[in-house]
């Protein structure tokens, strides 16, 4: 494993705030599709301004059409268990209007600690235009995007009061999009380690392009991981952000770098972006170098 760190700073900021339920609808079929009345508590599909939950250990699906939740929970409230939503396609649309509410929370009580909230996105499209989305509101929690696209307002990877390592991961290189307008790896007085995650594909990956601010303080870690990149050395942007006034701020607290045997490994903040490198050990250099004069010299006789 190749670790570098890098000098600290502390994006300071209040604690998140959920929006206010009015009457929740919990999910009672493990399984079920989203948007199908029958999967829950109500009997239709819920169309109100009440947090919508998904808990008790039950999976809901997106598989097609559209789902529309005002505030939608996963794991939280009296469901102490944790809850995961699989999108494998169709659209989800998140609309709580108010930008300083969280319309979408994936681990949003303690009591889903020990079992962490999902959210997997392997294709479709995820859009929470108007209010927060946060990975880990107080609780273990992930968002994992391999497909589809992200459009997003606000993202923050943790919570105010969480210490349970919530997790932003890309996998592999064939998501669609992940359009950003701000994104805010963790709040600089927790204990929680806050990742966000890239794990390589046999290409690379996709960025993460973010139009504002990205900010991440002295307990965020961004993680490389080329266990299944099958390509050679190369420059790689891990994350486009727009606001070049705060790139002196924009120093992530360790990077890490695993599983690019063969190559040496560095990430630089540029002003407009974050980028990873890999490029081949000295010593896989010179066996590349002896190998060539070998053909060089059997190619003479």
């Amino acid at each position: 494993m190749n670790t570098q760190h890098v000098s600290r700073f502390v994006f300071a900021t209040g604690l998140l705030a959920l929006a206010p339920s009015v009457s929740a609808d919990f999910l009672v079929v493990d399984g079920g599709q989203l948007n199908a009345g029958s999967s829950w508590s109500n009997g239709v599909y819920p169309t109100g301004d009440a947090s919508d939950i998904i808990g008790g250990g039950r999976t809901a699906i997106l598989s097609s059409g559209v789902g529309t939740h005002n505030v939608l929970q996963i794991g939280p409230g009296a469901n102490a268990s944790a809850g995961h939503l699989s999108i494998t396609g169709g659209t989800l649309n998140i609309t709580e209007p108010n930008a300083g509410s969280t319309g979408l929370a994936i681990a949003a009580n303690f009591g889903a600690a020990n079992a962490p909230s999902t959210i997997t996105q392997s294709g479709g499209t995820l859009n929470i235009l108007t209010s927060r989305f946060v990975i880990g509101s107080l609780g273990k929690a992930s968002y994992t995007i391999s497909g589809g696209s992200l459009n997003a307002t606000d993202v923050r990877v943790g919570g105010g009061n969480t210490s349970d390592n919530p997790e932003f991961i890309v996998e592999g290189d064939g998501v669609t999009s992940i359009a950003i307008d701000s994104l805010f790896a963790s709040f600089g007085t927790q204990v929680a380690e806050y990742d966000i995650v890239f794990n390589f594909g046999p290409t690379g990956t996709t960025p993460i392009d973010v139009a504002g601010l990205f900010g991440a303080d002295a307990t965020t870690e961004l993680i490389v991981d080329g266990a299944n990149y099958t390509g050679g050395p190369g420059t790689f942007t891990l994350i486009n952000y727009g606001d070049a006034t705060n790139t002196a701020n924009l120093e992530l607290a360790t990077f890490t770098a695993t599983n690019f045997d063969g190559f040496e490994t560095s990430f630089s903040v540029n002003d407009n972006s974050l980028t990873f490198t890999i490029v081949p050990e000295p010593a896989s250099l010179a066996l590349l170098a002896t190998g060539l004069a070998s053909v060089a010299r059997r190619s003479r006789r």
